[in-house]
């Protein structure tokens, strides 16, 4: 790192020093949904990163959270569950009822886009 630090910004979050070029493109706000899994690399490789809950979300507070979540621009809108049996994928969603509405779409696009990806035929439960 000291042989280019002069070319990078750093910030210190919690204790931990982040490198990063100043001059590279800022990424914009996404409003597409990410279908997160239980054990993703997002949630587990960057424990700090903390998404806030809309207000109604079906995650009971103090319970074990043992589901992936829905992430939609920054803010965790419900819970997703999903299952391969043979050919089918199976997703179950649960979204914060005042979600519902605005991202059940943005949910059956990242979810078909996923069964798509895996070469699977989508099954999908939305509820909230």
């Amino acid at each position: 790192m000291d042989a280019v630090k002069d070319r990078f910004d750093c910030v210190t979050v919690e204790g931990v020093e982040l490198w990063f070029d100043p001059d590279a493109p800022r990424a914009g706000q996404s409003s597409d949904a990410l279908l997160l899994p239980l054990y993703d690399e997002l949630t587990l490789s960057y424990p700090v990163i903390n998404f806030p809950q809309t207000a109604g979300h079906p995650h009971t507070p103090g319970e074990d959270l043992f589901v992936g979540c829905v992430i939609i621009a920054e803010t965790n809108v419900g819970i997703s569950r999903r299952t391969v049996k043979g050919r089918k994928m199976i997703m179950e969603v649960v979204l914060a009822p005042e979600a519902l509405e605005r991202s059940r779409p943005l949910v059956e696009a990242a979810a078909s886009k996923l069964a798509t990806f895996h070469g699977k035929d989508l099954e999908l439960t939305i509820t909230g």
